[in-house]
């Protein structure tokens, strides 16, 4: 917080001299500033408001002061309206984007976040995104916080805006993985998954998934039963080439080289993956620690069963899900068209 303040300092403390031309409120002002920088935020809020009477309400400086005041005693109310206050007399509203997003997630930061801070910390958030085009994260605070006041369509819609406004492939990869949790919580579907393809050529993301069934397989190349599976994957894979299906793999071998070497002398010919962020992928779709583990995922992207081990009866009822999942998938396409 101190770093914050001095930042603010460093833009407010040049521009002082040129806008408090009243000398009375230019001393009161130093004075203040004087106080804060020292830690006596109470005696400092006392000073500025009186700076602030006597320039009638006009003075900016007061009114920047008196934000970074509040801010430093936790006067998160009276911090907002100092910024509101801003908002009225400053040409270049995008400059207080950053106040309004730094004021927001203090706020939302609060521990145990009461359903009143929840609720500032929205208006506050909202009032970024009204404010500055280039606060787009507040999108992703505030579904969090929507989601927290169990309003799930409006977290889901700010998630999609960020979405929308930042692409994925602007996004770091850790804040992809967090969207990709948020979706399926909010949502039950998958969309992207922390993880690329063997040769790091692409990243799993099940919306490109969409309208088509896919049968996760998660293995490792020292797994037997895994190996045990892999005829029985290929007479999936055979079976429902034509119809909208796809097989994927993950491996959950400690070296990728070591999934490397296996899949280039096995008949495992379709799309690898391997996590390389520790089974993160692993924890996002629930998969435990016995392999083969498969997960079958719809054409809405919703996982919709789950089988752990190989055995004929285990194929059985793969076959049986993959089987039903595409009569609904190519139904849907039916009922879809013109």
């Amino acid at each position: 917080m101190k770093h914050v303040l001095m930042l603010l300092f460093m833009v407010i403390s040049p521009l002082r001299a040129q806008l408090i031309r009243n000398p009375k409120v230019l001393d009161l002002y130093d004075r203040a500033e004087a106080l804060l920088g020292e830690g006596n935020a109470d005696a400092a809020e006392k000073i500025v408001q009186e700076a602030d009477k006597q320039a009638c309400g006009d003075c900016v400086p007061c009114l920047k002061l008196m934000f970074s005041i509040h801010l430093q005693q936790a006067k998160h109310v009276a911090a907002f309206q100092d910024l509101n206050r801003l908002l009225e007399k400053v040409d270049d509203p995008n400059r207080l984007g950053a106040q309004y997003l730094m004021l927001g997630y203090t706020v939302a930061q609060k521990e145990p976040l009461s359903p009143q801070d929840n609720q500032l910390a929205r208006d506050i958030l909202e009032k970024a995104l009204t404010t500055s085009k280039k606060t787009t994260l507040a999108h992703l605070h505030l579904s969090q916080l929507y989601d927290q006041a169990r309003d799930k369509q409006k977290a889901l819609s700010h998630l999609e805006s960020l979405l929308l406004k930042k692409p994925e492939d602007q996004l770091s990869g850790a804040l992809r993985q967090q969207i990709g949790e948020w979706k399926l919580k909010l949502t039950g579907q998958l969309s992207y998954v922390p993880i690329e393809t063997l040769d790091g050529s692409a990243e799993l993301d099940f919306t490109k998934y969409r309208g088509q069934v896919v049968l996760v397989d998660y293995w490792a190349s020292w797994c037997g039963p895994c190996r045990t599976s892999q005829p029985g994957l290929m007479r999936f894979y055979k079976k429902f080439a034509d119809r909208p299906f796809k097989l994927i793999s993950i491996s959950v071998d400690k070296e990728p080289q070591a999934a490397i070497d296996y899949v280039a002398k096995s008949t495992m010919v379709w799309p690898q993956y391997y996590d390389r962020y520790g089974n993160l992928s692993g924890k996002l779709l629930d998969i435990g620690n016995s392999y083969p583990s498969f997960k079958l995922v719809d054409h809405e992207g919703r996982i919709i069963h789950s089988e752990v081990g190989w055995r004929r009866s285990a194929e059985r009822r793969l076959n049986r899900e993959i089987s039903k999942a595409l009569t609904k998938a190519e139904e849907a396409v039916k009922e879809s068209s013109p």
